[in-house]
Order: C-alpha cells, then sequence, then structure tokens
C-alpha cells in the first residue's frame, strides 16, 4: 500500500491500488488480488524451499531444522561489500 500511494503521488491521478472494504482484498486497476492469495504462495515456497534443503542434505533436513533457529539468523537485503554476508556476521555464530 505505501508503494500504491507513493506511486500515486508521483503520477499525480486517481488511486490505483487501494483495500476493498472486506479488508482482506486489494484492487489494483480494477484486478482484485486475495490477501490469502500471497499466504499460500508464501507457504508453498517454504515447503519448495525445505523440499530442496533436504534434498541437498541427504534426507536429513527434516531432522536438523529444529537444530537451526532460522528467526535467529541476521540478515540484510543490503550489499555490504565484498566477502559480508550472514555467514560473516558475528551474531550469527
Amino acid at each position: 500500500m505505501s508503494f500504491g500511494r507513493g506511486y500515486r503521488e508521483r503520477e499525480n491521478g486517481a488511486a490505483r491500488l487501494a483495500w476493498e472494504s472486506d479488508g482482506t482484498t486489494l484492487s489494483y486497476e480494477g484486478q482484485r488480488i486475495r490477501v490469502s492469495d500471497f499466504q499460500i504462495a508464501a507457504q508453498r515456497m517454504v515447503q519448495d524451499t525445505e523440499a530442496l534443503l533436504d534434498e541437498l542434505m541427504g534426507g536429513q533436513w527434516y531432522q536438523m531444522r529444529e537444530t537451526i533457529r532460522m528467526r535467529d539468523i541476521i540478515d540484510s537485503l543490503i550489499y555490504e561489500g565484498a566477502g559480508r554476508s550472514f555467514t560473516t556476521n558475528a551474531r550469527n555464530g
């Protein structure tokens, strides 16, 4: 919604992105996008990712995933320079 508002302000036009009255659907240029569709897509991506991790780890991912606290990993989407990543962040020791 923030992106849509910023875009609209630059375009000086009517809102192209808005919540519908049900509070669960976005409307973008007349196209309806249900929030639940985003949730389903995210769940599928997690399932696909875990299946790939299981393949990479020789079928051991589902046993190992409980020992890796993913929510505790510190990472950034900002490029911080060569050799810098979540693996070199001291907080991920």
